[in-house]
């Protein structure tokens, strides 16, 4: 009875270390399928971060582009702008001073008569 009782143990032992070798082993295979589809998840995170910070880039750059036009453009409006204004102004004194001229002139005639 003894040795039955025995032979049942290291029996009951044998299948529980064969148990515990599987039950082993499939964690083992989860956990590597756990970390083989983190990491590709993580690596295509990363790629579609990168593929949109360089889709950011190129409309950055065409943003920056378009306001130097659009900066370049206003400039030379105002250059235009001020020019225009120059000229007025350069022919509303020279009208003053041939208007001055004129009065003077007259004066003078008056003065000598």
């Amino acid at each position: 009875m003894f040795l039955q009782r025995l032979k049942l143990l290291e029996y009951e032992q044998e299948k529980s270390n064969m148990n515990i070798e599987v039950d082993g082993e499939d964690a083992k295979v989860k956990e590597n399928e756990y970390f083989e589809n983190r990491m590709k998840k993580m690596k295509k995170l990363k790629n579609d971060h990168k593929h949109t910070q360089v889709e950011e880039e190129k409309t950055n750059f065409d943003d920056a582009a378009k306001l130097e036009d659009k900066h370049f453009q206003n400039k030379k409006l105002i250059l235009v702008d001020n020019d225009r204004d120059l000229k007025e102004t350069e022919k509303a004194y020279e009208e003053r001073l041939d208007k001055m001229k004129e009065d003077l002139e007259l004066k003078l005639k008056v003065d000598v008569h």
